[in-house]
């Protein structure tokens, strides 16, 4: 018996502080296990900043129209 939906974008509350991000993919394949995406060196397209200047850095870039 189901008793909850949950999607990929979701926690279970045992893992609630894990602060990682979650990508749907979809290879038309059956499968549940957990599939390791290899996507290579992405410093052309991000950059980092730390927790504690995130809000910070999203406001300036939200002013700046980015």
């Amino acid at each position: 018996m189901i008793k909850a939906h949950k999607d990929c974008f979701q926690k279970i509350d045992s893992h609630g502080n894990e602060r990682e991000w979650h990508v749907a993919l979809y290879r038309g394949v059956k499968d549940t296990e957990a599939y390791r995406l290899e996507v290579g060196n992405l410093r052309d397209i991000c950059h980092v900043v730390k927790k504690e200047k995130l809000v910070e850095k999203i406001d300036m870039l939200f002013k700046l129209g980015r």
